[in-house]
């Protein structure tokens, strides 16, 4: 289950949450790669990530097992509608050239 990271979580306790998570936990960035939170090297680049805000704001957080969301759920944002996520920082928008 896919779900955005609130723009001011602890990232620390997050990663350390993520590390007590039955299953996988992975974050997938706007740019398409794929960050194994569980493993200490993708963690570390996560966390580097938190000086480019933007670059977390693009991405999404995977959860293999839904029961994972109770230790996560405080981390990451509700459903949102389409043109809400368009309006976060770093979203990439589509405009129209004339």
């Amino acid at each position: 289950m896919k779900k955005k990271l609130k723009a001011k979580a602890d990232l620390s306790e997050f990663l350390k949450q993520a590390g007590r998570c039955e299953g996988e936990v992975t974050f997938l960035t706007g740019e398409g790669d794929c960050l194994n939170l569980k493993s200490l090297l993708s963690a570390y680049v996560f966390s580097a990530m938190a000086g480019r805000p933007d670059m977390l704001a693009c991405g999404f957080v995977d959860c293999a097992r839904e029961k994972d969301l109770d230790l996560l759920g405080p981390f990451l944002e509700e459903e949102q509608q389409p043109e809400e996520l368009a309006q976060r920082p770093g979203a990439k928008q589509n405009k129209k050239r004339r």
